[in-house]
């Protein structure tokens, strides 16, 4: 494309971000969104979508750290983040066990106007559950099952 002289407009990257995310490939869709950044598009920044999907792929894949990377480049770019993006941060560090760093987005989640239509919540033992594999968990034993659970 940019051989011909074409360049990508935000359709284009989006599509690429979001064929990455969609195939769970949370590195290749970061690689995409960076060259957006880095190159541009044809017709300007980087758009929420994109920002947003990337976000959301490594949230599922329980990177809080990169998650919360690319949500701070979104507020940064005044992308709009969404509540979703909001939640996934705030559940993987959750998950990862800390609750401070949940808490502070909580919080940045607020101060950005959102607010979540569910509630957002992993007790410390759920989540100690979940980084062992939840063998000790009510949803192993067969208490709860999956469907009944929020994140």
């Amino acid at each position: 494309m940019q051989k011909r002289g074409v360049s990508p407009d935000g359709v284009s990257y989006s599509t690429f971000v979001h064929a990455c995310v969609t195939s769970g490939d949370a590195t290749k869709a970061e690689v995409w969104l960076e060259r957006m950044i880095a190159q541009g598009s044809a017709d300007g920044e980087p758009n929420a979508f994109c920002y947003n999907a990337v976000v959301q792929a490594w949230s599922r894949q329980g990177d809080a750290e990169r998650a919360s990377h690319w949500l701070s480049q979104a507020i940064e770019a005044k992308a709009e983040p969404t509540t979703m993006s909001f939640s996934g941060v705030i559940s993987a560090w959750k998950k990862a066990g800390d609750f401070k760093t949940s808490a502070k987005w909580i919080e940045k989640m607020g101060a950005a106007g959102l607010r979540s239509s569910r509630v957002v919540s992993v007790s410390p033992q759920s989540a100690a559950n979940y980084r062992q594999g939840m063998s000790g968990s009510n949803v192993a034993k067969g208490r709860v099952q999956p469907t009944q659970l929020s994140h």
